[in-house]
């Protein structure tokens, strides 16, 4: 749950804040969005397996590209994006708040984590929704086609957030129906989300909160290293307001709103003093006035003057990394794997327990 437990106290003055430490290769923009995409290519075979270990919901994909042997006595098969995939949870909360799904049909993998937080519903929302939309917006755009791969990429990072949006905003309209009637608590539900798009010869991540996805890329042998190591890069950046980078965001789109940022410690801050994600689905409240009231409170709204949203998004910052014979696996999961493990001990913990045939 990313939602204070108590009140935090006000975070120091915003001003300048260094850079984000923490980066992804190939983050691509369109028009002030982060998005990215892949064209279609490769013979290369992937083998999948999963090993997971978190409090809330992980998702775990293991990759190992081989060379394709060709048949010369039957036509060779169309490369594969994967050859294998699972899921592993733990249910930190009853009903758990975090789903995970996922589709492999031939060259196109697509899956999910979503980490709810306020309740199950959202994440469950997306989840049983977000892989068709993804494969629907893709499809109507014709994404993997076009006269060049800055062009291509374009297309599919704007086909990526249009599915974010898109179910974001039939979220809305559902929530609307119940929050005239009273039913307040729904606006105030939320899910972050983390998509993985793998295609023979590329990756794509979409993320949108603290979801992280990682790949495992084996790195030589170098000096007195003597043998290869699978070394942890980021597909993903986490959308936190304890990030500096956010912060700065948050504090330039709200001037004079000197609560936009509170903190209860250096690593613990939040929106408004609400929520520690800064992107995600739901969280109406955050985003629209109209969600705003709640005659059960004080003042009969949520959050008092000054008001001015939206202070969070749904659009993910989209990622994409060309896939080298040294790529071995990815590993998605919620903040409940990430706040225990660093990227290079998932990776190091995943790759120790593969078995080779």
């Amino acid at each position: 749950d990313d939602t204070p437990p108590s009140g935090p106290t006000p975070s120091p003055t915003p001003g300048d804040v260094p850079a984000n430490p923490r980066s992804a290769p190939g983050m691509l923009g369109v028009e002030g969005d982060d998005d990215g995409g892949m064209p279609d290519s490769a013979t290369l075979k992937k083998k999948v397996t999963t090993v997971t270990k978190t409090v809330t919901t992980t998702t775990t994909t293991v990759q190992e590209s081989e060379a394709a042997t060709p048949d010369a006595e039957a036509p060779t098969a169309a490369p594969s994006a994967v050859r294998g995939y699972a899921v592993s949870q733990y249910n930190a909360n009853k009903p758990i708040e975090d789903k995970a799904s996922s589709v492999h049909e031939d060259e196109l993998f697509v899956g999910a984590v979503l980490d709810g937080h306020g309740g199950w519903e959202v994440a469950e929302f997306v989840s049983t929704r977000m892989t068709a939309e993804v494969q629907t917006q893709l499809k109507e755009a014709d994404a993997w086609v076009g006269p060049s791969v800055e062009e291509v990429d374009k297309k599919v990072g704007a086909a990526l957030d249009a599915a974010f949006v898109n179910l974001d905003n039939q979220w809305i309209e559902l929530v609307r129906q119940f929050f005239n009637q009273g039913f307040t608590h729904v606006a105030k539900v939320g899910s972050c989300g983390v998509v993985l798009v793998v295609r023979p010869d590329k990756v794509v991540c979409a993320n949108a909160g603290d979801c992280r996805a990682v790949l495992g890329r084996k790195e030589p042998a170098i000096g007195k290293r003597k043998r290869e190591t699978v070394a942890a890069v980021p597909l993903s950046i986490d959308h936190n307001c304890r990030d500096p980078r956010e912060q700065v965001a948050l504090f330039k789109a709200h001037p004079g709103e000197e609560d936009v940022v509170l903190c209860a410690s250096p690593n613990v801050c939040y929106v408004k003093g609400r929520l520690q994600p800064t992107r995600g689905f739901g969280d109406l409240f955050l985003k629209s006035a109209e969600f705003n009231n709640d005659p059960t409170r004080k003042g009969g709204v949520m959050m008092p003057e000054p008001f001015s949203p939206p202070y969070i998004q749904v659009s993910p910052e989209v990622t994409i990394v060309e896939r080298t014979e040294k790529d071995q696996f990815v590993v998605v999961g919620s903040d409940g794997l990430w706040d225990f493990m660093s990227n290079e001990e998932a990776i190091a913990f995943v790759s120790e327990r593969l078995v080779s045939e």
